[in-house]
């Protein structure tokens, strides 16, 4: 069978006798299928809302975006239970497929104008940012590594999408403005917790045993679910049942 590191390195190794691209760190359907062998539980968690305290709400463009210290320092965390509480959207399903329509991220017969526009109202009526897709979002970074660190991770290998380079930091040196690799993951030096992103979705993955994933929320409540075997990387699509994990959701 191997050690745990042997068979992480065996999964994103390229096959010697191809030129095959090297696979990526996320799933592309069912999620628990993806990292079977690898990973016993996946924990889906949501990228929050912005909500900006003392810095201009119009410096949220590409060409002046914030950087992280200045996001840690001038910014809030708007979780997506609180958008429900406060619109007219029933469930997290409805506001993922709104913020992937505004990014044209589902197909058009998918896609749900009526929820993008909400979006676009929910940001103007509050004064807040929608998430970003694809990246691990400056405010959870901090909270994420320093939560591995109360679980006895001082180091963490810090990966390009595809592995082609790693570079071993020290969590210190990740909580100020690191220059992360285009859709990073994170890894610890154990193998035992991998945290990824897929393009085009405004979640992230927790992938490890359930039993490290539940100390893990023990240390820091991430907003999100569990996957079952029927979790999908679409599941405001195709999962109507999933439920934030301890949060007591009500659907209205």
């Amino acid at each position: 069978m191997g050690t745990i590191l042997d068979r992480i390195s065996n999964w994103f190794a390229p096959n010697s006798k191809s030129t095959e691209i090297l696979r990526a760190t996320y799933p592309e359907e069912d999620i628990l299928k993806f990292y079977e062998n690898r990973f016993e539980s996946v924990y889906v968690f949501l990228h929050p809302f912005i909500r900006p305290i003392s810095i201009d709400i119009d410096r949220f463009n590409p060409s002046g975006y914030p950087r992280k210290l200045e996001i840690l320092e001038n910014c809030e965390a708007v979780e997506w239970k609180w958008v429900i509480e406060n619109s007219d959207f029933r469930n997290i399903q409805e506001i993922d497929i709104g913020l992937r329509t505004l990014i044209s991220g589902l197909r058009e017969e998918v896609g749900n104008q009526v929820l993008a526009r909400r979006i676009e109202r929910f940001e103007n009526e509050k004064g807040v940012v929608r998430p970003n897709e694809g990246e691990l979002p400056e405010l959870l970074q901090n909270r994420v590594f320093m939560a591995l660190q109360k679980l006895g991770f001082d180091k963490l290998w810090v990966n390009d999408e595809f592995r082609r380079e790693r570079n071993l930091e020290t969590v210190a040196d990740l909580l100020g403005d690191y220059p992360y690799p285009g859709h990073a993951n994170f890894e610890s030096p154990d193998g035992t917790f991998l945290v990824t992103t897929h393009w085009d979705f405004h979640f992230s993955f927790i992938c490890s045993s359930r039993e490290n994933i539940e100390k893990l929320l023990l240390v820091e409540k991430f907003e999100g679910f569990f996957c079952n075997e029927k979790t999908v990387v679409s599941w405001s699509l195709y999962n109507p049942d999933i439920r934030l994990h301890e949060f007591g959701l009500e659907e209205r």
